[in-house]
């Protein structure tokens, strides 16, 4: 049958090059094919009518060189409607705004079925190729397209047309999962506060959700943290409607202990889903967001999961605030990638049925430091929709700093188009450009994060540097960026797969105030050595007599590594005079504001502000004497210590 229909093409080639002399052609301008799935035993092409005018499909032909379907008359499409023709009902498409026809129920001849391995669809008038789509292993010049086919396509993936464009070639195509949602970036004024891991993340999101009131809706990719899931628990047996949406299937799995917790939970009145694939299908590679709605307003996002080795080792950023029209988008986002009528979405109850509950044990933490908020423009990025262009933006207009700290970055990123080259042309135009990134055996796996640093930090303008430990937090699993008076806090790992398969979540806070404040622990982190010295005088009396050598000690200063200079300040002019752990020096008559200040190699360093009063010669007190009398007795017995060697020793007479 293909070989009758090649035949066929081959002969009417010159007419198909051509348009036909009445121009009937013209009644199916903008008539496109538009998405294709041919891996799944639920096939489909998707028509589109992307002109300005109504078509009548009737006795137009789709066929695969195998088997031809007739569109049946009143086939009518609106401009800028869809057609669905499918195998079977499951499509996994949502179905608004399109319409349906069947294959089994259409006229048809021979037998049209996409191969998997490579394909084509053309759609025919008459003697003439409207539109083709060609993929995979196919090696002939088909009509209708230019160049190489689009690649192999896997699994209940589909080839969806690029908006707006029409070369006739893999040029216009991309790929996608049916069902996908196509959510744009939305901006929303609120009330914001920013918060740091492991510090203050799990008394911030603990102190969030006990002020609910009617409603909490979690979405997450992990979480595991007892106290959480006790509150939670305790939060629906008092009236709170409490809807989770977690990853069913995270890397290393789901664990079962886990999963008793949230049964648990589940007899308590929570409303628990997870995502895992369904024969071969799943929107999204991962359910990687991380963020909460609560009452409808109140919100939190994060970029680190809801577990208890986030709270207690994990260096990451996270925002609570208020906003009705934010807490209303991600509500929207939150209901639909939690629909149980998808076929990814399941009931974790009934997954984990055969497991016995076991209840959380919860403990309020102390209330956070900070409660002070401010109101700021807000713009919230969802992927995989939003690809990477809400990077791209803020990178291109940066006058004074990008800094990125990120748990890993992709290593062919220092080539092409990507966020590292972004950063390496503001760099370049004098914007202070750094990444910091894990050097743990999981970031740094097989040398990426040391093959990028490196790279990063040889670009003109740019630093780059691995993390490298001594802190409070065993593992740099942030996703965080500053863009001069921008704050992003996100859950997109620096890769491609989580940009383009993931379900994931940004927030970006245009404030100076959250900016810097974040900018602060990022440059914190960036030292080596975050830790300053302590400054510490070695003696109490600070009362002398004018014209007396004075011996001013600090050598009982300290640092976690070594202080490496002592500096003072004696006149208080604000210019440090003498260096030294311990000097000497004459004062005149007077008051007088000192100051020594302590130095690590970092260039941490902490001061210590003191008053010399210094009396006349003839008002003198025995206390003025005490630091040089101090001295020459220390002189003179280690003087007394080194005779009494010499005579043991019988060198002396």
């Amino acid at each position: 049958m293909r070989l009758t229909f090649l035949v066929l093409v081959v002969l009417l080639l010159p007419t198909l090059v051509a348009l036909p002399a009445d121009g009937s052609s013209s009644d199916y301008d903008g008539l496109l094919i538009t998405a294709v799935m041919p891996v799944h035993s639920s096939e489909f092409v998707i028509l589109t009518n992307t002109g300005d005018r109504t078509m009548d499909l009737g006795g137009l032909i789709v066929t695969d060189g195998e088997g031809t379907l007739w569109l049946p008359a009143g086939t009518i499409l609106g401009p800028g409607d869809e057609l669905v023709i499918a195998s079977g009902e499951q499509t996994f498409l949502d179905m608004e705004g399109r319409s349906l026809l069947l294959i089994q129920d259409l006229e048809r001849r021979g037998s049209f079925i996409l191969a998997d391995r490579g394909d084509w669809v053309h759609i025919i008038d008459g003697d003439e190729v409207l539109d083709t789509f060609v993929y995979g292993d196919v090696d002939r010049l088909l009509p209708g397209w230019e160049g190489p086919p689009f690649p192999r396509l896997g699994r209940c993936e589909m080839a969806v047309r690029n908006p707006g464009e029409d070369t006739d070639s893999r040029l216009d195509w991309s790929v996608c999962v049916p069902g996908r949602s196509s959510f744009p970036d939305t901006e929303h004024m609120a009330e914001v506060r920013g918060f740091v891991f492991p510090e203050e993340g799990y008394s911030d999101i603990m102190w969030a959700l006990q002020s609910a009131r009617n409603s909490i809706a979690i979405s997450l990719y992990q979480m595991d943290n007892s106290s959480i899931m006790g509150l939670l628990a305790d939060m629906a047996r008092a009236g709170v409607e409490v809807s989770i949406l977690l990853e069913g299937q995270p890397v290393g799995g789901f664990p079962e202990a886990v999963a008793a917790r949230l049964m648990y939970m589940v007899e308590a009145g929570c409303d628990i889903h997870i995502l895992r694939s369904t024969d071969g299908y799943k929107r999204y590679s991962y359910m990687h967001a991380k963020y909460a709605v609560i009452d409808g307003g109140r919100f939190i996002v994060t970029s680190e999961n809801w577990r208890t080795s986030a709270f207690e080792n994990n260096r990451g950023w996270g925002v609570v605030g208020y906003s009705d029209s934010l807490g209303r988008h991600l509500l929207e986002l939150h209901g639909r990638d939690g629909d149980p009528s998808r076929h990814d979405v399941h009931c974790l109850s009934l997954y984990y049925s055969y497991l016995e509950p076991v209840p959380s044990v919860m403990h309020m933490p102390p209330p956070p430091q900070c409660t002070l908020t401010l109101l700021a423009p807000v713009t919230v990025n969802i992927g995989p929709e939003t690809g990477t262009d809400w990077l791209q933006r803020p990178m291109y207009d940066a006058e004074d700093r990008i800094y990125s700290q990120q748990f890993y970055c992709q290593a062919d990123w220092v080539h092409g188009e990507s966020p590292l080259r972004w950063m390496r042309d503001a760099g370049e135009r004098g914007v202070d450009s750094r990444i910091l990134l894990d050097s743990t055996f999981m970031g740094d796996s097989q040398g990426r994060n040391t093959h990028v640093t490196g790279i990063f930090d040889s670009w003109p303008g740019c630093q780059g540097r691995l993390w490298e430990g001594g802190r409070s937090f065993t593992l740099q699993h942030n996703k965080g960026l500053i863009v001069d008076d921008q704050a992003v806090v996100s859950s997109f790992n620096w890769v491609d797969h989580s940009f383009r398969n993931n379900r994931e979540l940004a927030l970006t806070v245009r404030s100076s105030v959250v900016a810097d404040m974040f900018a602060a622990a990022f440059l914190e982190d960036w030292c080596v050595d975050p830790i300053p010295p302590v400054a510490v005088l070695d003696w109490d009396d600070r009362r002398y007599r004018a014209g007396e050598t004075v011996l001013l000690s600090a050598n009982r200063s300290y640092d976690n590594v070594a202080v490496t200079h002592y500096l003072w300040d004696l006149n208080g002019d604000g210019d440090f005079e003498l260096q030294g752990s311990h000097v000497l020096h004459v004062f005149e008559e007077g008051s007088w504001e000192c100051r020594l200040r302590v130095v690590d190699a970092e260039g941490n360093y902490d001061e210590v502000h003191f008053l010399i009063e210094v009396d006349a010669k003839d008002g003198l007190g025995m206390g003025a004497y005490l630091p040089l009398a101090g001295l020459c007795l220390v002189l003179a017995a280690l003087r007394a210590r080194r005779m009494l060697s010499e005579r043991r020793e019988g060198l002396t007479p």
